[in-house]
Order: structure tokens, then C-alpha cells, then sequence
């Protein structure tokens, strides 16, 4: 077998039905390919599942379980493809996304590309992520600092992994965090503030599949530990200027985010959180990067209400929000 053009990643851990779906989706794709999959300790039927799939493409990495990013990390070391993609184990590939794709990953050695994605409802119904990839970087392959500059015009910071294609030695430079719960946006920043090209490709890939599932009491209070971890790491950063913007933009957002979370913390967190506050509202620059409308209510909001009484208007709004985008699809 030549050199595969793509290595996808596959974690999975007690994904005993919805691997198949997930594998289907990669083995599909019109290119060049191999998958890898690492069962994070799963207790159920996933392995067996596995070792019933006859596909040469196909490498099962069997480990005790050690969270997404351990086995992200580990199947990256593994991999062989020129490029690395990652795909969640109860989320799968749109039909021919590779397909058209696969004459640009061939043709330029980029150190990450950009992708569409779409979230999909246990209805069925699907909506587009609104990631703003095409508004912000156009369709030209940017390199050193354009791309810093044009990733802090964003709404919102791209914390995902499975919406971009990495290159091999590049993503085996920039490992995930293992033990974290926001392992993601800690490589997310890093890998935004270390590439030297990035290109947005205009192509639909990614089908990530909303569960109804509840966050548990102890992740919420990790989440919080990790969150202000993050911060801790990021807060004072120090570059040239247009990577010093990009951070500010994306914590800015991350903190307007995180107002819901942090209100339900103890009140020694919570004065820890607005800390952090205060001390990124003292480096942003207005010119850098401006603090959008919404950003600006909530922060203010929460110095003057408190992170609790805040989060909950925040929580109210966002119900409300979401209540009038269904009832428009609902009369569309």
C-alpha cells in the first residue's frame, strides 16, 4: 500500500453502535485513506465489533482507557498518511467530502485546512455550524501572520478538531493535552498560533451528531477546573501583534461563553473567574481586538450582577433564542 494521502483518527470508547456508521462514512471516501481506531478501554461490544470489519484500511489500536486525547495522541504516532484527520466515533463523514478535497490535500503541503460541518439532531433535521471559516479566510492559502489576522475576525474560536485536516509532522509537533476536559481548545489555540499555512476549504465534511445526554455533577466541576486552566495558560500570552490579537479575540469569546458555566461554581471559583476577568479585560486592545456588543453587556453585567445572576439572563436569552430559531424552521 503507498502512502496513504489521509490518516483518519478514531477514538472510541463504548461506541459499540455507532463505530459501524462512523467507519462506513471514512471507508467511502474517493481517496486515499487508512483508519485507525483506538478502543479506549471500552467495557461492551466495541472490539468485536471491530474485529468483524475485513477492511486492509483499517488498524485497531486496543489500550485501557485514557481519555480522547491520549488516544488522539496515540493514534497520530501511528499514523502513516501525509495528512491527519479525526472523526469522533458516533459522528461520521458527509458522502464525497474527500472526493473533493482530495486534489488540493494533494497538491499543497498546508499545515492545516479548514472544513464545513454540520450538526445533526435526533430528529434528523440538520443545521449548518456557522463557523465562518468562508467570511474570514476567503479562499486563498494564507500564510505567517495573514492568518492570524484573519482568524481573529471569528465569532468564535474553532475549538473542534474533526473540522480541520492537519499535516502529519505538524500535528505530531502539537499533541493534545492529555487529562484535561478542554483538551481541545488549548490545541486548537496552539495549532492556530503555530501554523505557518492554512487554507479554508469550502466543502461540507463533517456531520456531528447532538446527544441528549446530561452532564454529570463531577464533569461540570472539572470543566470549571480545566476552564481556568486554560486561561492560566493563555491569559498572558506574549507575540507580535496580530497573534496577540487572535489570542484576546478567542479568549474574549471563550469568557463570554463561559459565564453560564462558571455560575454555577462555589463562590471561591467564581471570584477566581472573575479575576481572570478583569485581568483580560486590562489586555485587551480595542484596536487588536474590540469586544463585540454581546461581549460587552455580559462582562458588564457580570461586574456589576455577579457571575450567577448574570449566567442565568444569559441561560434565559439563549433559551429564548433558540425557542424563536425552531419556531422559524418550524413555519419554514
Amino acid at each position: 500500500m503507498s502512502q496513504p494521502l489521509v490518516s483518519f483518527i478514531v477514538p472510541v470508547h463504548n461506541g459499540e453502535n455507532t463505530v459501524v456508521r462512523c467507519l462506513n462514512s471514512i471507508f467511502s471516501q474517493d481517496v486515499e485513506l487508512e483508519v485507525i481506531v483506538i478502543d479506549d478501554g471500552s467495557d461492551d461490544n466495541t472490539l468485536a465489533v471491530l474485529e468483524s470489519i475485513v477492511d486492509f484500511r483499517l488498524k485497531v489500536l486496543k489500550r485501557e482507557q485514557g481519555g480522547a486525547a491520549s488516544a488522539r495522541n496515540a493514534g497520530v504516532r501511528s499514523a502513516q498518511g501525509r495528512y491527519i484527520a479525526f472523526v469522533d466515533c458516533d459522528d461520521w463523514v458527509d458522502d464525497g467530502a474527500y472526493r473533493d478535497a482530495a486534489h488540493v490535500l494533494a497538491a499543497e503541503e498546508t499545515d492545516l485546512f479548514l472544513l464545513d460541518s454540520s450538526k445533526v439532531f435526533p430528529d434528523g433535521s440538520r443545521e449548518d455550524l456557522g463557523n465562518g471559516y468562508a467570511a474570514a479566510f476567503g479562499d486563498e492559502r494564507l500564510q505567517g501572520s495573514d492568518i492570524r489576522r484573519c482568524a481573529a475576525r471569528l465569532r468564535k474560536m474553532p475549538a473542534a478538531p474533526w473540522d480541520k485536516i492537519i499535516r502529519r509532522e505538524f500535528a505530531l509537533a502539537h499533541p493534545f493535552p492529555e487529562g484535561r476536559l478542554v483538551e481541545d481548545l488549548d490545541w486548537s489555540m496552539r495549532i492556530l498560533v503555530d501554523a505557518q499555512s492554512i487554507k479554508y476549504l469550502p466543502v461540507n465534511a463533517y456531520s456531528y451528531r447532538q446527544s441528549t445526554d446530561s452532564t454529570s455533577a463531577q464533569r461540570e466541576a472539572g470543566l470549571i477546573s480545566d476552564y481556568l486552566w486554560f486561561f492560566d495558560g493563555w491569559i498572558g500570552f506574549e507575540g507580535d501583534e496580530a497573534t496577540e490579537g487572535m489570542v484576546r479575540r478567542f479568549l474574549t469569546t471563550q469568557m463570554f461563553v463561559f459565564l453560564g458555566i462558571f455560575g454555577q461554581a462555589e463562590p471561591r471559583v467564581r471570584k477566581q473567574f472573575m479575576t481572570r476577568v478583569k485581568l483580560l479585560f486590562s489586555t485587551v486592545s480595542g484596536k487588536a481586538s474590540p469586544l463585540r456588543r454581546e461581549e460587552k453587556l455580559a462582562f458588564a453585567l457580570a461586574r456589576i450582577l455577579g457571575v450567577s445572576v448574570t449566567s442565568k439572563l444569559l441561560a434565559s436569552a439563549l433559551d429564548v433564542r433558540t425557542k424563536s430559531e425552531q419556531d422559524g424552521k418550524s413555519v419554514n
